[in-house]
């Protein structure tokens, strides 16, 4: 057995960042008790950190051998093993991980990894592993959002914006959350949806450019072209010279067969002069075929030509 003051100085070395003298004090503890499972811990810290990750999953291999609880060991374990590309074996560890120590930080490390090597069992686990987990953190909104990520793996968007509404209701004056859930739901297609947790916040935040945005792109979706026209003319009103808010008031009104009012948003950038379009490039390119595509329908090229 070694002694308490070889466990203490090793620690101590560890605890200052001396991780070259703890990892030899821990040889000299393993000489004397082989399956000293803190000194297995360090002697795989200081290969990890040195990069050496075959060296460090034996390591923790042995950590996890002979203190099979101990939720540290297997989270560097699936650590090592992800940095060693034993990606199969990570999954593995990192769950064990998690159903020691179901943190949030063990959670988020599950779907860092390639879905390519979650099979059904993993996802059927980590899911068992949230729900369980939530029956005792009811009020903790990262939980129902590391569930919407897994609704999100598996397709499953309807599951996913509610287990994100859930979220948003633990803390209901956060409007961070509330904002990114309006987002959320724009990108897993839920336009109208979006849209309605949008327009709250605009009446809540209504000097929010990003907000009205956001809610015209939400609006031109679903094919609500006033809408998103109205949205796009407030984020204008806030910013005067927003580029995305321009153009998509031209497309808007190109979508409405409004070409007048469209050529209007179009022309600073027509005539090259302002800094996002310069002359020839692709961007100047688009708008103007888009301007020329405007003034085809109202009969006048001239003004192209000049602009050209």
């Amino acid at each position: 057995m070694p002694s308490n003051e070889n466990l203490n100085a090793m620690y101590s070395y560890l605890n200052s960042g001396d991780i070259d003298a703890a990892n030899l004090r821990a040889l000299e503890i393993l000489g004397q008790d082989a399956e000293s499972a803190p000194a297995w811990y360090v002697v795989g810290e200081h290969n990890f950190r040195n990069g050496n990750y075959d060296k460090a999953v034996t390591s923790f291999d042995c950590v996890t051998y002979i203190s099979p609880n101990n939720a540290s060991a297997w989270f560097r374990l699936f650590e090592a093993q992800l940095l060693k590309g034993t990606l199969n074996n990570a999954v593995t560890a990192c769950l064990n991980a998690i159903s020691l120590e179901p943190s949030i930080k063990h959670f988020r490390a599950y779907f860092r990894l390639p879905a390519e090597v979650k099979t059904d069992q993993s996802q059927k686990k980590i899911l068992s592993l949230l729900l369980e987990t939530l029956v005792g953190e009811t009020k903790s909104p990262e939980y129902y959002l590391l569930l919407s990520r897994y609704y999100v793996d598996i397709l499953e968007f309807e599951k996913a914006s509610n287990a994100y509404l859930m979220a948003t209701a633990c803390e209901p004056d956060n409007i961070q959350m509330l904002r990114e859930y309006g987002r959320f739901l724009y990108e897993i297609g839920k336009g109208e949806k979006s849209a309605t947790v949008l327009m709250e916040l605009t009446e809540r935040e209504p000097q929010e450019s990003g907000n009205w945005l956001v809610l015209g792109a939400c609006y031109a979706r679903v094919g609500n072209w006033q809408r998103a026209i109205e949205a796009n003319l407030r984020v204008v009103a806030l910013e005067p010279d927003h580029v995305s808010a321009r153009l998509n008031l031209s497309m808007g009104y190109i979508s409405m067969g409004l070409y007048e009012e469209a050529a209007e948003w179009l022309e600073v950038f027509v005539k090259g002069s302002h800094p996002d379009f310069p002359p020839d490039s692709i961007q100047h390119l688009c708008v103007v075929a888009k301007y020329q595509y405007c003034n085809r329908y109202l009969g006048c090229m001239e003004p192209l030509s000049e602009a050209q």
